[in-house]
């Protein structure tokens, strides 16, 4: 994969952004978890206590049969920028940040969904299509089947934790994974040994 000047920009803007509107970084990860196992209890169709892959993408099929404004089977930049927070606790929490945000903070935002929008096209061509808005979700879902029987569990707590794709830095055990370790010091900088 290429890597260019402005992708890294954008890359370094975005984890910047996300790092400002994201507030104390403990209550906020509960927080999302519990929204999340909320939802995948939810998307439990048949109500058996898991998920199917099929279940678990349904959701996402609907999202972007909502976003494709125009019908032609592929997301724009545009359509992205455009579309509705996908849950109302979403919107209530976008509505709260843009009254507070500064200008900055707004271009910080631009610059992470430019980001997101590009890291979704794998091909490069310009637009998203079905299987590329899926390929992020599959892989997801496959990372939170640990035993590899095609079912999550809804109420396993590992499960959520595996699907947390804005912390790819982390360790299952929710430690910091900062490299290896040289033995001549910790590995993050902040850890006490």
């Amino acid at each position: 994969m290429k890597f260019s000047h402005p992708f890294v920009i954008s890359a370094a803007c975005a984890l910047i952004a996300i790092t400002a509107i994201s507030g104390p970084a403990k209550a906020s990860e509960h927080h999302g978890r519990k929204m999340m196992q909320a939802a995948m209890v939810a998307q439990d169709q048949d109500k058996d206590g898991s998920l199917s892959l099929v279940e678990f993408l349904a959701a996402k099929e609907g999202r972007f049969t909502l976003i494709d404004t125009n019908k032609d089977g592929f997301l724009t930049a545009q359509e992205m920028a455009a579309a509705p927070p996908a849950t109302d606790a979403m919107a209530k929490r976008m509505k709260e940040w843009q009254a507070k945000a500064t200008a900055a903070d707004k271009a910080l935002m631009e610059a992470h969904q430019a980001s997101r929008f590009r890291g979704l096209d794998a091909n490069s061509d310009g637009k998203i299509s079905h299987e590329e808005y899926l390929a992020l979700d599959t892989l997801k879902f496959a990372a939170m089947d640990e035993n590899g029987d095609g079912k999550v569990d809804v109420r396993n707590p590992r499960a959520v934790g595996n699907m947390d794709d804005d912390h790819p830095h982390r360790d299952r055990d929710n430690s910091r994974d900062d490299g290896p370790n040289d033995g001549k010091g910790p590995r993050n900088p902040n850890d006490k040994k």
